[in-house]
């Protein structure tokens, strides 16, 4: 009989690699608003690749033109950023889609923990990493998600200036895979 189901099964004997239909991604440089250097932005974009790469619907295309650099460019009012630079960019590239991160700024609050007496007063700290993604050929912002996750901030970690790199560094590394 002829019907929706044999459709599917005409595309796998068309396609024996049962791979499907992927969208191609193109991924921007991570926007480090928080300051936690070029060698951390980089791996969380890697790691974004590759949780992107383990769904299998998604080509990650690697990019042959240099990107602009997203370091340096500021995020507007709402947070959306899409420069038409990029979109001509990920036009080039073929990409059917655009996707461009940023890490916000860490926010530490001071909160109260226990019962009256025995009242402590402890640091929490807030990491969020905003998603924008694009379609490049329509120039179109199709989905915007800011995740955030929170974590405490040990007491015994001195307040240092020096140190405040190798705090953000222990934070980043407690919240990051369940942020991704």
């Amino acid at each position: 009989g002829i019907g929706c189901g044999t459709a599917r099964s005409v595309y796998r004997k068309a396609k024996p690699d049962k791979e499907g239909l992927r969208k191609r991604v193109l991924v921007l440089p991570v926007m480090d608003h928080a300051g936690v250097g070029e060698e951390k932005a980089a791996q969380i974009k890697t790691k974004f690749v590759d949780l992107l790469n383990e769904d299998g619907h998604f080509l990650v295309c690697k990019t042959t033109n240099p990107m602009p650099f997203t370091q340096k460019m500021r995020s507007p009012e709402f947070g959306i950023l899409v420069d038409p630079h990029l979109i001509e960019c990920a036009q080039e590239e073929g990409a059917n889609v655009l996707i461009i991160l940023a890490l916000n700024p860490f926010e530490v609050a001071s909160r109260k923990s226990g019962i009256w007496p025995f009242r402590k007063l402890r640091q929490e700290s807030e990491v969020s990493l905003l998603v924008d993604v694009v379609d490049p050929i329509n120039g179109v912002l199709f989905l915007t998600s800011l995740e955030t996750r929170r974590t405490t901030i040990p007491e015994d970690i001195s307040r240092n200036p020096e140190d405040k790199r190798k705090i953000d560094d222990q934070i980043l590394e407690q919240v990051l895979p369940d942020l991704l």
